[in-house]
């Protein structure tokens, strides 16, 4: 800070983390529409991020009924940015749904093929899981 010719210099310690197209993005279900699903991103690559963005994926080609719910966590790839959205996809088998709830009842669900079965209710569900639901080893915490 300059106080004789009033100048202030301001660093900013962290950009804003904006995945770029191709980037491998862990997030929080926040919206699900009939033909589109809301994700907020919360790891790029791995690596986790405070900015809150939010991108959002198709669902209308796929032939799940249920793609996924609110809070659901999922992985999805980057796929574009267009008209300041995010795309993302998850076609691939190890993108989609790495941890859910029972719709029911809030409780644990167990993979019976293709879809989940909760271990309280016995309610069956169809998700678009991931090849990786059900493993806990997609957050690494802060060091």
């Amino acid at each position: 800070m300059d106080k004789e010719t009033r100048v202030v210099n301001v660093s900013h310690p962290k950009l804003l983390s904006i995945p770029k197209v191709g980037d491998i993005i862990i997030g929080t279900v926040a919206a699900v529409m009939s033909s589109m699903v809301a994700i907020t991103i919360d790891y790029i690559n791995g690596k986790p991020t405070t900015s809150k963005v939010e991108c959002i994926c198709a669902t209308r080609n796929m032939r799940i009924r249920n793609v996924a719910l609110v809070n659901d966590i999922a992985t999805l790839k980057i796929i574009a940015h267009l008209n300041g959205t995010i795309h993302a996809v998850m076609d691939e088998p190890e993108l989609g749904i790495i941890f859910t709830k029972c719709r029911k009842c809030g409780g644990k669900v167990v993979t019976m093929r293709d879809a989940i079965k909760c271990t309280d209710c016995s309610w069956i569900d169809e998700r678009k899981l991931s090849s990786n639901f059900g493993k806990s080893d997609f957050i690494h915490l802060r060091e």
